[in-house]
């Protein structure tokens, strides 16, 4: 037990030297690697700087066509899931990365200096990093108010649809990522988008969302306010983000 926890930062680094290799084995010998994004392509660049970079193909991602088509009984959705209007909503899983626990705070401060009275929503699966912050929840006494239907039950797409349909306002305030592609899914349906100014999204959805800065919870809980009460700020955001659709879809991809 001594040697414990220098043991398992041995694992932890050989298991991030094993993968480092495994993707930079993949990439060496890959004819062409497809990537979502210019950030991406960057974050690449730095960690195999001896690759050719015209290996890269920059493959933006698209919006699923069922996002078009399904129809669906929200107000059911809703009573599934004991979900009050009105709500932000989270969709995507918990990993540290995310920036959950700051959303959670910020929440706090929409609550206590905004007044917000609606609820938090964040749709994921159950894993050890949707548990943790369910921990988190209860720690702050937020049962009820911060709800997260998929630690009871899987949320299958259609009823995410549903939410997103119904929802005030998408909240997403990640650290990291190579494309975000649920902003995007909430702006398909006419839902406002609040974001992390991370360059990722900066490169995607260009004026279409409101930014806040992910590390400053001040900032977040701000902008998300701006959006709830804003009528002609959340209107001119519905309308870039139906705009920028036509930026992105799976068959502007498959041409690439």
């Amino acid at each position: 037990l001594k040697y414990m926890p220098f043991i398992l930062f041995a694992c932890f680094i050989f298991k991030k030297l094993v993968y480092k290799f495994v993707v930079y084995w993949a990439v060496y010998r890959s004819k062409k690697v497809i990537i979502p994004s210019q950030d991406a392509i960057d974050d690449f660049k730095k960690a195999f700087p001896n690759i050719d970079e015209s290996k890269y193909v920059l493959a933006y991602e698209g919006v699923d066509p069922v996002y078009q088509d399904v129809q669906i009984d929200s107000s059911n959705v809703l009573q599934k899931y004991n979900i009050k209007k009105p709500f932000l909503l989270y969709v995507s899983s918990m990993y540290e990365h995310k920036n959950v626990p700051r959303l959670i705070e910020a929440y706090e401060l929409l609550k206590d200096k905004y007044n917000f009275e609606g609820h938090l929503v964040l749709i994921g699966k159950k894993d050890k990093f949707s548990e943790s912050i369910w921990g988190l929840v209860k720690q702050k006494g937020l049962e009820g108010q911060v709800l997260m239907p998929g630690m009871d039950a899987y949320v299958p797409d259609e009823d995410v649809l549903a939410l997103r349909k119904e929802a005030l306002a998408y909240v997403f305030p990640s650290l990291k990522e190579g494309f975000s592609l649920t902003p995007l899914e909430a702006q398909e349906v006419g839902l406002p988008c609040v974001i992390s100014n991370i360059k990722c999204h900066l490169e995607i959805y260009e004026d279409s969302v409101l930014y806040f800065d992910p590390y400053n919870v001040d900032d977040m809980a701000q902008k998300i306010n701006e959006v709830i009460v804003n009528e002609n700020l959340r209107k001119d955001l519905i309308d870039k983000g139906k705009k920028i659709q036509n930026k992105f879809s799976w068959e502007n991809t498959a041409k690439i």
